[in-house]
Formats: C-alpha cells, sequence, structure tokens
C-alpha cells in the first residue's frame, strides 16, 4: 500500500509539471544576471542615450542579492523589456514578478504585452490582475499599497519588507503566441513634486504557461486558532474555498512541536457553500501547533493554493489561570450515620459517585483544561483513618446518576494509602491532572474499605433538582470494585475546584 500511496503521488507530481511550463523567467541572478530584459529609453526597446537605463541592485532584493532597478528621472519614459519567447500549445498564460514600486502617482509603472515581437504593446490594467494591490490609470505608485511604500514621505528609504507579489492573467493577449515579449515601462511625468522618490525595482519575473487555466482556488479563513488557547480541543479549522473551475481537494497539514506534518482532509459542508473543515486532535499541554490549509482545484495544471500564503498559523496550548469554583454553598449535612459522605466509615467501605454538568461549570465561568484538585468540606471530624482512599474522574454525557448505573472509565488521579478527614475544606491535589474537555459532563468517584466501621464525618451538601449521587457501602472488603447496586441522591457534599493552572 505504502509503494502504491508513493506511485500515485509521483504520477500526480509529474502530471503537475507537464502540465505548467515556465517560459520565461528572470531572476537577476548568476548566471543570467538580468540578460532577459533590456533596458532602453525607446519604444522599440533600442537602447539609447540621454537616459540614465535600468540597472542591477545589489541593494534589495526579494530572494538572492540583486534585483534591476530604475531611480525617479523626471520627464523620462525608460522600458524594461524581456527576450522574445513562445507560448504556443497553451491556452493560459500567467505573468509573476516581485517589485517595489516607490513613485509619486502621477508618475508611475506599468506593465505591458506584446504578442507579435513588440510591434504593438498592449497596457495590462485592472482587467487582467489578480494581485492585491490599486492600480491608478493602471499603473502602480507609492499609492498601491494603503502605507506600505509610506506614500509622500521622500526620506524613508525601502528595505526587503517593502516588496510585494503580483499577478497577471495574460491569456486573452499571450495564449497560443510564438512571440510574446513584457516591459516594464517607467514613466516620469515631469511633475517636480515626484522628485527625491527611490524608484521602481523589479524581482523574480516569470511567465508560465499551460493547456488549463493556472489561477488557483481562493482561500478565505473562517475559524482558525492562534496565539495563545485554554482549551483540550478539539481545534476546529474552517475556511471557504473557491475555484471557478471547481475545487477538487482542500486538506490541512499541521506539525505538532518539530515533528512531522501530518495531513488532514477538510469536509465540505452540505448546507454552508464553499465551506471546508476540520479538527486538530489535542495533542497534550504546552505543545505548539503550526499549520496551514492547502486546496487544489479540479485543472489538469492542478494549481494549488495556500492559507496563508507563506509561511504557516500556529497557536500554544495552554493551561487557563487556575480558577477555584465551588459547587454548593449549602449549610446542610449527613449525620454521622447517614449518607452521602465520601469519608463515612459507618460501614466498612463507601463509594460515591458524584455528578458535576458541564452548564454548571460553564455558569461558574469554568473553562475546558486540567482540573488538578477536589475538595470537600467537613462541618464535624470523626478522624478515622481511611483505608486506600482514591479519587477517579472521567467524562460522561450521563445527565442523572441511577442505582446499578455505575459510570465507568474513569482515571485515577489522587491515591493515599490512609486519609484521615480535618475540619473545614479538606483538598486533594491530584497526582495526575484530569484534561476536561469542556463538552461533557464529569463524573468524580470517591471510595475507601477499612476492615471495621466508626462513624461518618459530617459534611455540608447542597440539594440539586437531578440525582448527583450515587453511593454504595457496606461491611466487606469489596466496597470499591463493586459496580451493581446502590442508592442515588441529590443531596451533593459541597466542593470546590482547581480548574487550570500552568
Amino acid at each position: 500500500m505504502k509503494k502504491l500511496l508513493l506511485f500515485v503521488v509521483a504520477v500526480i507530481m509529474a502530471q503537475i509539471v507537464a502540465a505548467q511550463t515556465v517560459v520565461f523567467q528572470e531572476t537577476f541572478e548568476p548566471p543570467s544576471l538580468g540578460a532577459g530584459l533590456v533596458s532602453s529609453a525607446d519604444s522599440a526597446g533600442v537602447p539609447t542615450t540621454n537616459f540614465t537605463p535600468w540597472a542591477l541592485s545589489t541593494h534589495l532584493a526579494k530572494s538572492g542579492t540583486r534585483s534591476d532597478s530604475n531611480r525617479v528621472q523626471t520627464g523620462k519614459t525608460i522600458y524594461l523589456t524581456s527576450t522574445s519567447f513562445s507560448t504556443t500549445g497553451n491556452s493560459y498564460v500567467i505573468l509573476e514578478f516581485s517589485h517595489i514600486c516607490k513613485l509619486f502617482f502621477s508618475d508611475g509603472g506599468m506593465v505591458e504585452v506584446s504578442n507579435n515581437n513588440g510591434a504593438t504593446w498592449t497596457t495590462l490594467g485592472p482587467a487582467q490582475y489578480l494581485g492585491t494591490g490599486v492600480m491608478i490609470q493602471s499603473k502602480f505608485s507609492e499609492n498601491s499599497y494603503g502605507n506600505d511604500w509610506f506614500p509622500g514621505d521622500t526620506i524613508t528609504k525601502p528595505t526587503n519588507s517593502w516588496w510585494k507579489t503580483e499577478k497577471f492573467d495574460i491569456s486573452s493577449i499571450a495564449a497560443n503566441q510564438p512571440n510574446v515579449r513584457i516591459r516594464f515601462k517607467y514613466i516620469g511625468s515631469g511633475n517636480p513634486a515626484g522628485a527625491g522618490r527611490y524608484g521602481w525595482l523589479i524581482d523574480e519575473v516569470k511567465v508560465t504557461a499551460a493547456p488549463s487555466e493556472l489561477i488557483p482556488p481562493t482561500i478565505t479563513m473562517n475559524t482558525y486558532p492562534t496565539d495563545t488557547v485554554y482549551s483540550a480541543g478539539p481545534y476546529n479549522v474552517s475556511a471557504y474555498v473557491k475555484d471557478n473551475t471547481g475545487v477538487d481537494t482542500v486538506w490541512l497539514s499541521y506539525q505538532i512541536g518539530n515533528g512531522a506534518f501530518i495531513n488532514l482532509g477538510m469536509t465540505k459542508s452540505p448546507t454552508i457553500d464553499s465551506l471546508y473543515s476540520c479538527s486538530i486532535p489535542f495533542p497534550g499541554w504546552g505543545k505548539k501547533i503550526t499549520y496551514r490549509v492547502t486546496a487544489r482545484d479540479v485543472t489538469t495544471a492542478q494549481n494549488l493554493a495556500y492559507s496563508p500564503a507563506s509561511g504557516y498559523y500556529s497557536f500554544f496550548i495552554k493551561y487557563a489561570t487556575a480558577g477555584t469554583f465551588t459547587l454548593g454553598t449549602g449549610t446542610s449535612t449527613n449525620t454521622n450515620t447517614t449518607y452521602p459522605a465520601p469519608y463515612g466509615n459507618w460501614y466498612w467501605g463507601a463509594k460515591h459517585q458524584i455528578l458535576i454538568t458541564k452548564q454548571e461549570l460553564n455558569a461558574m465561568g469554568a473553562a475546558a483544561g486540567p482540573i488538578m484538585s477536589l475538595a470537600f468540606d467537613v462541618a464535624t471530624v470523626q478522624g478515622t483513618p481511611l483505608q486506600n482512599f482514591y479519587i477517579s474522574i472521567g467524562h460522561t454525557t450521563a445527565t442523572a446518576l441511577a442505582s446499578g448505573a455505575w459510570q465507568s472509565n474513569l482515571t485515577t488521579v489522587y491515591t493515599a494509602p490512609t486519609y484521615t478527614e480535618v475540619l473545614g475544606w479538606n483538598t486533594h491535589n491530584f497526582t495526575t491532572p484530569f484534561n476536561w474537555n469542556g463538552n461533557d459532563n464529569i463524573v468524580i468517584e470517591v471510595c475507601f474499605n477499612n476492615s471495621s466501621y466508626t462513624y461518618n464525618a459530617v459534611t455540608r451538601y447542597t440539594p440539586t433538582t437531578f440525582n448527583s449521587v450515587l453511593y454504595y457501602n457496606t461491611d466487606a472488603s469489596t466496597v470499591c470494585p463493586t459496580i451493581t447496586g446502590g442508592t442515588a441522591s441529590m443531596n451533593r457534599p459541597n466542593m470546590k475546584l482547581v480548574i487550570g493552572g500552568s
């Protein structure tokens, strides 16, 4: 199966590579050093004099160490023109490049395409633009990206954090053509207000062609965890994914710490258009999750989109700040011979299961997290050491307890060879905190088994509206393993739970 999966992946990747062809590329790095683009001040692309041409710069680069740049030249129009390339056999053509356009709005930078080796040119504009900037009169300028390029500021110099990546669909102009050229057109309007700007920098120019469209799906994140979360998950991730040709597959890749990435398929909602979702399972407290969403369309090019477009989202799973939650403030008590009585030795042993609903905890502001301790409120001490005392906790969907219906699959969180109660709140700090998921009710089991009897310690309780306690007592050595019988009660001992805490 593993070999078959690897073969299928290899075939898919081969199809993707075969479907897309890079027909022109210039990175301004060795060995080409920008030879694929020629600077000129003549619309025919013929080098002329009396101007400062585009030139390689090592000050700024999107990647590598070089870009091509043109400084502000008042009243000049200067071109950076590509060599000719073919798109024959391909119906879809995409132009991509990265740039910093620190030019006054009346100046600006245009992008043009020729499908007849430069005899005529078409200016690209909003009809072909697939980027996120703003083109004013089909030009880029310092105003194209809000405040990112510091419009109006002639002092601040560009840094590599300023680079923006643009994309144009030039299929309507350049598809199935043997002699295509592109060019970048710097326009110096002559307005003296444009003086002092840094200029226009270009890097990573690429033209990709394919028989099928090359526009990837769009991903708009809906719900997704970031920063720090204080719950035990699962962590829902959902996104709206759309594509004009159709969406093939959407998946989430996540990593726990520095471990290997794990892929989860995202399921399309049957009721909400274009919404895909999945859940990252809880990996444990103190873990960092790194993840991203990938979508693939149905075309033969199998275009991919990512969210985020680069890098990853991440979040850290942390205990919430510890909170103490009191369940019950009643002043009624059991007697030294009646139950419920978690410290009751009127019989050799006593086993109690106590139900707490998530609604009760939520109403007090408790969130999912580790339960660190449990306390009972003793009004009168008996003082008998209780043998093999333990506390266990588990999740349950039960909304009431009933005779004979003992809850199972509980986790032991506290044990003591003997325990003797004290006056007031008796706090049991758990050796192993119990991770409450925040979605289910919880059941707490308290049990001990002596070989003789005395009397019960007297504890305070509060009546509930449901059977919140199930207890069993007898003069035998088998009290704790018993899972039959028992008496249900609404009189739940007052408790304090500490939930959360790092």
